[in-house]
């Protein structure tokens, strides 16, 4: 209950310094599994809400990750664009709704909140990612931080009627990606809008996922409402 009140507080002082030249963008997705940079990270079908308010060059959101089960995940984020760059803070927080994870232990050896930095340069059609886990629960077996590092490649493109992007990804360390420098997450996006009739649309998108390192393949089908 506390979880909830404190994101519903959240969620109000942002809305409240919103202005109508200011930006608010929320939808509903589905996943048939959440996949994350070639990990598994929930096989089951999952909700993905997400709630967005822009100002100016800055953002501050909320994006979440739930099955029909237990498995729940909530970040916050803040990101600021500047020309070409942008800059992301995010806090992943995966917790279960059967369990008793304190969402406010922020202590670097409890928590289970993960605070991760990245910075996104793009030229052209490319996007270069560079990210970096700073703080909490990205430990090793002895409870040390591993910082764990994470560089991708993304070129965007048009196909008739698909827009999509082509991505590789690494992870750069002994981390959660992998025990050493390894590709983990390979493949290309396909997006489309579906035209039900002139006042309704729905995106769809098909990813195709290859993961080297652990010599696996993932098919995922998102929609968005």
């Amino acid at each position: 209950m506390k979880r909830v009140l404190f994101v519903c507080l959240l969620q109000l002082l942002i809305l409240s310094e919103i202005k109508s030249q200011d930006t608010i963008i929320a939808n509903l997705g589905f996943v048939n599994r959440y996949v994350w940079r070639g990990q598994v990270v929930d096989p089951k079908p999952n909700l993905q809400p997400f709630i967005e308010a822009k100002k100016n060059c800055f953002s501050l959101g909320f994006w979440g990750s739930y099955n029909f089960d237990s498995f729940s995940q909530t970040n916050l984020y803040t990101k600021c664009n500047l020309k070409n760059f942008t800059l992301l803070v995010k806090d992943h927080f995966h917790h279960s709704d059967t369990s008793n994870i304190n969402y406010f232990d922020y202590n670097s050896k409890t928590s289970n909140h993960a605070f991760e930095m990245a910075l996104t340069y793009q030229i052209g059609k490319f996007d270069l990612t560079l990210s970096s886990f700073l703080y909490g629960n990205d430990r090793d077996s002895k409870g040390n931080n591993r910082y764990s590092t994470y560089g991708e490649c993304d070129y965007r493109f048009n196909l008739k009627n698909f827009t999509g992007s082509f991505f590789l990804g690494a992870g750069l360390n002994k981390s959660l990606y992998a025990n050493e420098l390894s590709i983990v997450n390979l493949g290309a996006s396909f997006k489309r809008t579906i035209v039900l009739c002139q006042s309704v649309t729905i995106p769809l998108n098909f990813v195709i996922i290859t993961n080297p390192k652990d010599e696996k393949v993932y098919l995922i089908f998102e929609i968005l409402l």
